[in-house]
């Protein structure tokens, strides 16, 4: 595209992006994501969520938390953390045993009023949980 004077969108990185991820190439999807920046196309939340699952994939929870961050600070409202952002990030605590971060993301969720938790982030929290062999806890989650 680049070579035939075509600037890409954001649509088109994020393409790209998730390709990236979904074939477990996390650098790669990092380098794209970068290259999106310096283009001066704006990351949404899409991209990032992208990002972090893919971080979730490889068990990289640092570097998840990292994206999450630059979200959160990023200045455009298009890039607010919604569910499956947190979701994501929950899982990827989960995959990485970090039962203590994702019951703060969790805590973060039920002050939020526009990112409550859902049935995906409970189911995901007692999976936790039962990974962990707390049932007990799971079961408080469950009720």
């Amino acid at each position: 595209m680049k070579l035939n004077r075509l600037v890409p969108n954001s649509v088109t990185y994020g393409c790209l992006i998730d390709a990236c991820v979904k074939n477990g190439f996390i650098g790669q999807a990092l380098q794209v994501f970068e290259e999106m920046k310096r283009d001066n196309q704006l990351p949404n939340t899409i991209i990032y969520t992208t990002l972090i699952k893919g971080f979730a994939k490889s068990q990289d929870l640092t570097k998840a938390l990292d994206i999450f961050e630059q979200m959160k600070q990023d200045s455009d409202k298009k890039t607010r953390p919604n569910n499956v952002t947190y979701n994501s990030l929950i899982d990827c605590c989960i995959r990485c045993n970090d039962m203590m971060t994702a019951e703060e993301l969790f805590g973060e969720m039920k002050v939020n009023h526009q990112t409550p938790p859902d049935l995906i982030t409970y189911s995901t929290m007692i999976k936790g949980f039962c990974r962990q062999l707390n049932v007990e806890r799971a079961l408080i989650l469950l009720d």
